[in-house]
């Protein structure tokens, strides 16, 4: 019989799923040659040859410098219209197929340059939102600071955010907002002046006032200028603080969590310049309450009354070094060892409460220093000598 006339009738839902196939792997070759691997499929005519001699690369790479090309040509517009674009096109294949250093680093690139054109055309808003897909640990571009392209990202990221503050301090609040902030700033900073007195009670009842203040304002916060809410968190850190001074540990993190709590309404989110401070507080006490020889050995041992020790002195040496009055020099130590390796720099602690530590320890582990210190605080605090005694029953 013969066939050499005959034909083959392919159904519809075949043909298409082998079109579809053929598109699927056509695009991962495409991926492919990105990260250097070459397609091992049969060149099957002079048609295909050449599509496949094109290097799918040197197609980003023609897109990109297009969007350079247009902003360099003052079409910043068009620009960004080719790099959002670009970058969904290739984020969607990347969910499909992967991602190749080779594709990653020419996105990383494109997506600094839609940040600096939306910098140019004054949206610090979407370039910070830009950028956040590359900062963020969660997102798929997402790099390190060991990468060559970090410092850039980071140059740019902070400009936006300077530009953005400076956009939020250019609104004029109103009367009522404008007395809030008034009051509630004078009573942060009669708080901030008892601190470095010693006085640190005092200092909690006008961090305290400064908070109802502006809650008594704006029930809600997240209706909040950008000025109270900055203002808000600051007076609750330093709230805290004040807490973690006179041991109340307990009272501290309350502060904290209250502050955290509402997150979003107060955006305290990864572009705040408090989320670093708040951050870094949370872990420092979640350290200490998660150690029982810290929590039963400090700050539980210390006085509730013992309060405003020091007039001279920024603070007590015993409250830096959790530890009572009549404490033995081993116990000195012990405490030193454990708070060093929570707040040492190298840990991720902070420099500036170290360097107290370090200054507490050295006027405390030295008889004749310590001796003369003990001798000022009765001199300047009465109750000093008797809680000595009562503590040593």
């Amino acid at each position: 019989m013969d066939y050499s006339n005959s034909t083959v009738t392919v159904p519809t839902s075949k043909k298409r799923s082998i079109e579809q196939l053929f598109n699927d792997q056509e695009q991962k070759e495409t991926l492919q040659c990105c990260s250097g691997i070459v397609s091992s499929r049969p060149i099957k005519s002079v048609k295909t040859q050449e599509k496949q001699s094109i290097s799918p690369c040197t197609i980003h790479s023609e897109k990109y410098n297009k969007a350079v090309d247009l902003m360099e040509s003052g079409s910043v517009l068009q620009a960004i219209h080719v790099l959002k674009s670009f970058l969904a096109q290739n984020l969607a294949a990347v969910d499909k197929f992967g991602l190749n250093p080779s594709l990653h680093n020419i996105l990383i690139k494109a997506s600094i340059k839609l940040a600096t054109a939306y910098q140019m055309l004054s949206l610090p808003k979407e370039a910070i939102l830009t950028l956040d897909q590359i900062f963020l640990p969660n997102q798929v571009l997402h790099i390190s600071y060991g990468h060559n392209l970090f410092g850039e990202l980071a140059t740019i990221y902070l400009s936006a955010k300077d530009e953005l503050t400076k956009n939020r301090i250019l609104k004029i609040p109103s009367d009522a907002e404008f007395g809030t902030l008034y009051m509630a700033s004078c009573l942060s900073c009669l708080g901030r002046e008892c601190v470095e007195l010693g006085k640190h009670s005092r200092a909690v009842m006008l961090f305290q006032a400064s908070v109802h203040k502006i809650q008594k304002y704006s029930n809600d916060l997240e209706f909040s200028s950008y000025f109270l809410k900055q203002l808000y968190i600051q007076a609750n850190l330093d709230l805290t603080r004040c807490h973690l001074s006179l041991g109340s540990l307990s009272s501290a993190m309350a502060t904290l969590n209250t502050l955290q709590t509402a997150e979003q309404s107060l955006d305290l989110t990864y572009s705040n310049p408090k989320f670093l401070e708040t951050v870094t507080m949370k872990a420092t006490m979640d350290s200490w309450n998660s150690s029982d020889r810290i929590r039963q050995s400090f700050f539980e041992d210390i006085p509730g009354t013992y309060n405003c020790t020091i007039t001279r002195f920024t603070e007590c040496c015993y409250q830096v070094l959790c530890v009572p009055p009549n404490a033995s020099i081993e116990a000195i130590q012990s405490s030193f060892r454990h708070l060093s390796i929570i707040l040492h720099p190298d840990k991720g602690g902070d420099t500036s409460l170290m360097q107290r530590l370090l200054w507490a320890h050295g006027t405390l582990k030295d008889d004749g220093r310590r001796k003369s210190y003990n001798g000022y605080c009765q001199v300047t605090h009465p109750n000093f000598y008797n809680q000595m005694i009562s503590m040593g029953d």
